[in-house]
């Protein structure tokens, strides 16, 4: 049976998601936003768990659909800094 998995996604203290994919496709990742500047993340700042990024279902292409940047951590229930 294929792995399913959630992937990390980077995201800017400001909310732009730059990588939704950091782990599966690193090359796209970068330390700071190119559209505000500011460091981007890939963990809670709370809690320490990865953010969720795009699902892998298993399948031999790349995850599909849009990617929604989460306002809360799925481990602590925190808001991210995007939120506040």
């Amino acid at each position: 049976m294929p792995e399913t998995w959630y992937d990390t996604a980077q995201i800017c203290q400001g909310g732009h998601v730059i990588n939704p994919a950091s782990v599966g496709s690193p090359a796209h990742n970068q330390r700071f936003c190119d559209k505000c500047g500011q460091a981007a993340i890939t963990a809670c700042p709370g809690c320490t768990a990865p953010i969720r990024g795009v699902f892998h279902d298993g399948g031999a292409a790349p995850p599909r659909g849009e990617y929604t940047r989460p306002g809360y951590c799925h481990n602590c229930g925190k808001a991210y800094p995007w939120t506040r």
